[in-house]
């Protein structure tokens, strides 16, 4: 059964407007390259990033993976398992180099579930099916600043250029089966092939 949700977005036209003005100079690509990852059921796996932005200053606020079509502001989550955000829990700001923040234009970070780093994680179903697909965008949010709110002078209000603004990447997880333990006849007959060999070299 498919969910769907309401991205927490302002309207679809603000949406718009955002996207238009600021989209242009930010780009979102994830690793490994195309999005695609794959696990076993009950596995965790995720995507690293790289998030570029050569115009004012970005701050990530929300990372959603949703299901193709994607029709924001709604997002049908995932079929064959959980999406945890993790970029937007960073504070991650990205923007042009130099004083007084020193941000940098390109952002970049592995996918590590234990640091944690990386655009998101994904555990997939103990029940999922292999061969199981889920296709869809990383849709991340984020709000656009004329400085950083590392910046000393910093003002939420009248620094604030837009909010509420997306860049999506293609992403998609696919669920591969358990590899089967080799059987116990063809492991002992290995074994014993060994020791043979071990033993005809001591000779």
């Amino acid at each position: 059964m498919t969910k769907r949700i309401r991205l927490p977005l302002a309207s679809v036209a603000l949406l718009f407007v955002s996207c238009f003005c600021a989209g242009a100079a930010v780009t979102l690509d994830l690793n490994p390259a195309g999005g695609s990852i794959v696990g076993t059921p009950g596995s965790t796996v995720g995507w690293g990033f790289t998030l570029s932005n050569d115009a004012n200053y970005l701050v990530v606020t929300e990372a959603r993976f949703c299901l193709s079509p994607v029709t924001t502001p709604f997002c049908t989550l995932a079929s064959t398992g959980t999406f945890s955000d993790i970029i937007g829990n960073a504070f991650v700001v990205v923007g042009p180099a130099g004083p007084p923040a020193f941000e940098q234009p390109v952002v970049t970070q592995s996918f590590n579930s234990n640091a944690p780093s990386g655009i998101g994680s994904f555990l997939i179903n103990g029940n999922a099916l292999p061969g199981s697909v889920d296709a869809g965008e990383i849709v991340v949010t984020y709000d656009l600043y004329t400085r950083s709110p590392n910046d000393p002078g910093f003002s939420p209000l009248t620094d604030l250029i837009s909010e509420q603004n997306y860049v999506t990447a293609p992403a998609q997880v696919s669920v591969t089966g358990v590899p089967e333990p080799a059987p116990l006849g063809l492991t002992g007959a290995a074994i014993l092939l060994l020791a043979l060999r071990r033993r005809q070299g001591g000779h």
